[in-house]
């Protein structure tokens, strides 16, 4: 490799666009602020991973002396150079790939030629496994744990086994399996050719001791038919492979070693077979190498070279001279995003060079973004960032801390921005636009973005048209602009890195469009705004984001009883980080998926009355719910919380959570329910509830709650703890809802209110927009129709979508005036992808929102500044509180 990917850590001065306003230039910006602390020299990847081959969060690797924790893509950064043979262990107590695993530590020896780990590390998952629990220290009966419903294995003590398990009086005996291609590190030599193996079983816990041995007896996955085999296991204390003593024997499809199971840890019976020799190279997208790739031929791991060039050599048929058919499974090394793929070898047999070819990996080159958030001098904590890649979307996202600093792993290389915002006033707003370059073969870059103070619509007779990424925020390229409706015509141009053209302010319509692939899946996504008057129209385009590796980002744990708990009714647990409302509102009032989540389980395994949640980084929240559920839905009777909890990564504290908050305070949200629509009835009513902090940060408490409410005519009282303890000061925020579907048709009504001691916010709903064509089931002309449609009295703004899911997803979203009566969808000029096609079938929603707070409360005015900052600043922090919408479908011809 080159210096240059070599680079461990690099403090880079980023490239910026000359269209971006950097606010150090301005006076409302200083580039006085804390800085940031010195890295070691060096720096190495480790991979974890559970058996699916999903990012193990929240694992601590240790290699040497040097310590890391793994995020959301099962990566840990360890600082310092780690060549050489070393004993990498991987503790997993406090880590989770799922909700429901139980993950296994493993210690395991690694040859490290530089800079990362040669291979990701898989974990076995015990946690569906049958639990045998046996006393320790005395000899026991004949016992099996049989456990082939799960893994398919048995772990049999014959009579007179003694178990032991350091001073444990009892231990739980479980087993976790490996799929063949994800044993840990090389096995042994084999004596003649190459290992055939079965799965991995774990046996645990691997402290577990047996005297006189225990007997595995698993599926006779090598197809031995009588012939003997080998049992290699992995010492858990030296990382190293090798040969239990004695032969397995095979008979009536099950394989077994009597008395070979001394002690816990990870088993696999083995076969020495025929060899073959498999090669290939792995390439990208665009066919260049994937250098440093990580490679599993069947049960041998592999490492590209700079070329993307790997051989391996594997067993070629099993052990009745049946020619194989092996796996190979590609994985992005630490250079890349490490998005993964598999690959069929093709029939080997004894002596076979297969040439595979170019295998293509859909990954990219891909670094870590270490960020400063500065506002005139002062640090910008408690903010969450994305950030995405112009070209290559992919999701990073991270919160600052108390210095307003934050580090976004896996951002693709390349051009990547993000857009961060936040309102001052009705008319202000502060807000930095990162828009960098992070070069191939970067491990880390640093730096500080200052924020600027500006009016929400200044003077100028151009306006600037960015498309942007709606998960991360980033100025896309190669996104197609268009202005007017006239079809086949108003072409602009094509978005460079800085993701935006200039055109004439106040163009009677905008439109962005653009295509993404990702493997088989393509996306064509378009969006419009008409009516825009502003010096800035941002519009937002679906992407084929890079699958995220794992489901939870960096978190510790927090778990302990849930005291009080009722074991007559359900408990419901959330955590997350302090989230903003804009982000609440866009998840609960638009459907929005969150950035952040953390793991979270509820009694089951644990224990009845048990709970165990992630807790985010710098800090997260945890509440509980606590209901009876009658015919499906759910009604409210308790909550607690456990508010700006604060555990490091990769640790656990051991804390109980109080369910002591009675939901028994009425709330009275008077003339709410003065527009709901007579197609409803109160019992489809449903909400969810968060709680507002007096600093204005929002915590999850429940969801889709059917119970707490009384209808009096118009007016709703809801059921609700009182806002004292660790509630005191806040309010209550609800999102009230209700929903009906019927054939290809669906209506929906949503409305917040923010419910306080006194002084509440309580608005009325917003009735149903009406759709006069086309209508459900209609046929309308792929070249070009028009969407005929009536506003509510009240709403502001129109909201249509036009979308058709399945593997090439077309999505088109309109923004328009409530002045509005229709909306063409016209056929787009040839340079911009067009989401409209013959023979597809199209869901056509229309909704309506009404702002009830803040200067786009005000009508048809204030609509022309919706569009300016319609990403930047999100639904709820322009003030709307009601929406409504009508859905019908439609096919193309």
């Amino acid at each position: 490799m080159t210096e240059a990917m070599n680079c461990s850590r690099r403090s880079v001065l980023l490239s910026f666009a000359a269209s971006i306003a950097f606010a150090a230039c301005k006076g409302d910006g200083s580039n006085i602020g804390p800085s940031f602390a010195e890295l070691p020299a060096g720096t190495c990847k480790a991979t974890v991973l559970d058996d699916e081959g999903r990012g193990v969060s929240g694992a601590v690797v240790t290699v040497g002396d040097g310590t890391g924790v793994t995020g959301r893509s099962g990566r840990a950064e360890l600082y310092g150079d780690r060549r050489g043979t070393q004993l990498v262990r991987i503790d997993a107590s406090n880590a989770s790939a799922s909700d429901s695993d139980r993950l296994a530590s493993l210690v395991v020896s690694a040859s490290v030629a530089g800079p990362d780990l040669p291979d990701a590390i898989y974990l076995p998952d015990t946690g569906a496994s049958v639990v045998l629990s046996v006393g320790t220290g005395a000899a026991l009966p004949a016992t099996d744990l049989d456990d082939t419903a799960n893994s398919g294995a048995i772990l049999r003590l014959s009579a007179g086994t003694v178990v032991a398990d350091g001073a444990n009086p009892t231990v739980d005996l479980r087993i976790g399996t490996l799929d063949r291609k994800h044993l840990p590190g090389p096995l042994p030599i084999a004596p003649s050719g190459a290992w055939h193996v079965t799965r991995g079983f774990f046996v645990d816990p691997p402290t577990a001791t047996f005297a006189n041995g225990a007997t595995l007896v698993v599926p006779d996955e090598l197809a031995l038919g009588g012939i003997a085999c080998a049992l290699l296991r992995l010492d858990p204390e030296t990382g190293v492979w090798s040969q239990v003593a004695g032969l397995a024997s095979s008979a009536g499809g099950v394989i077994q070693l009597a008395n070979a199971v001394t002690t816990g840890g990870l088993y696999v019976y083995a076969f020495d077979a025929s060899t073959a020799t498999v090669f290939g190279r792995v390439v990208d997208a665009g066919g260049l190498p994937v250098y440093g790739a990580y490679v599993r031929a069947d049960s041998v791991p592999l490492i590209t070279d700079n070329d993307g060039r790997f051989r391996a050599d594997v067993a070629a048929a099993d052990a009745q001279g049946n020619a194989r058919n092996v796996a190979i499974e590609v994985r992005g090394g630490g250079f890349w995003l490490p998005l993964a793929a598999t690959f069929p070898s093709g029939v080997l047999g004894g002596g076979a060079s297969v040439d595979l070819g170019e295998l293509e990996l859909d990954t990219v080159p891909s670094g870590s973004v270490r960020m400063q958030l500065i506002r005139r001098g002062r640090a910008v904590s408690d903010r969450r960032v994305t950030l995405s890649g112009g070209l290559f979307p992919s999701l990073a996202s991270s919160y600052t801390d108390s210095i307003g600093q934050c580090t976004l792993e896996d951002v693709p290389s390349g051009w990547f921005g993000t857009t961060v915002a936040y309102p001052l006033s009705d008319s202000n707003l502060s807000i930095t636009e990162p828009l960098a370059f992070l070069g191939a073969g970067f491990r880390l870059i640093s730096a500080t973005y200052y924020f600027l103070d500006r009016q929400f619509v200044s003077g100028g007779r151009n306006a600037r048209v960015e498309a942007l990424d709606p998960r991360g925020g980033a100025q896309i390229q190669e996104a197609a602009m268009v202005r007017g409706s006239t079809p086949n015509e108003g072409y602009i141009g094509i978005t460079r890195e800085g993701g935006a053209v200039f055109t004439n302010r106040g163009e009677p319509r905008l439109t962005a469009s653009i295509t993404t692939e990702s493997g088989l899946q393509q996306l064509t996504s378009a969006f419009s705004v008409e009516g825009s008057n502003g010096d800035r129209v941002e519009l937002p385009l679906e992407r084929l984001q890079k699958r995220p590796l794992g489901a939870f980002d960096r978190h510790g744990i927090v778990r302990g009883e849930l005291t009080g708990a009722d074991p007559l009714k359900v408990q419901r647990v959330l955590a997350s980080r302090p989230l903003e409302f804009d982000e609440w509102f866009d998840a609960r009032m638009q459907g929005a998926l969150p950035y952040d989540v953390m793991p979270v389980r509820v009694g089951g395994g644990l224990g009845q009355g048990r709970y165990r949640a992630g807790v985010a980084l710098p800090r997260g929240n945890v509440a509980v719910a606590e209901g009876t559920v009658a015919g499906g839905l759910f009604t409210l009777t308790a909550v607690g919380a456990l508010l700006d909890a604060v555990v490091a990564e990769g640790t656990a504290l051991d804390l109980d959570l109080p369910i002591d908050r009675p939901a028994t305070t009425s709330f009275v949200a008077t003339d709410a329910l003065q527009a709901f629509d007579a197609g409803f009835a109160a019992s489809d009513l449903r909400f969810d509830l968060a709680f507002q902090q007096s600093g204005g940060r929002i915590v999850d408490v429940a969801r889709d709650v059917a119970g707490n409410m009384t209808v009096n005519g118009d007016d709703l009282t809801f059921a609700l703890p009182e806002l004292a303890g660790p509630f005191a000061g806040g309010s209550w925020l609800v999102v009230l809802s209700a929903q009906a579907t019927a054939g290809t048709t669906a209506s929906s009504q949503s409305l917040l209110l923010r419910l306080r001691a006194t002084g509440s916010e309580v608005f009325p709903m917003l009735a149903l927009p009406t759709i006069t064509g086309p209508l459900d089931g209609a046929t309308v002309p792929a070249t070009g129709f028009t969407v005929q449609f009536q506003a509510p009295a009240g709403a502001d703004y129109m909201e249509i979508e036009l979308r058709s899911n399945g593997l090439h997803t077309r999505v088109w979203t309109a923004i328009v005036p409530s002045t509005a009566t229709s909306f063409a969808f016209v056929d787009l000029p040839t340079e911009a992808a067009t989401p409209l096609v013959a023979g597809e079938t199209y869901t056509l929603t229309v909704g309506a929102w009404r702002a009830d707070l803040g200067s786009f409360a005000t009508g048809a005015v204030a609509y022309a500044e919706v569009p300016t900052f319609w990403w930047s600043i999100g639904s709820g922090d322009r003030g709307v509180r009601a929406g409504s919408s009508r859905t019908v479908t439609i096919t193309t011809n």
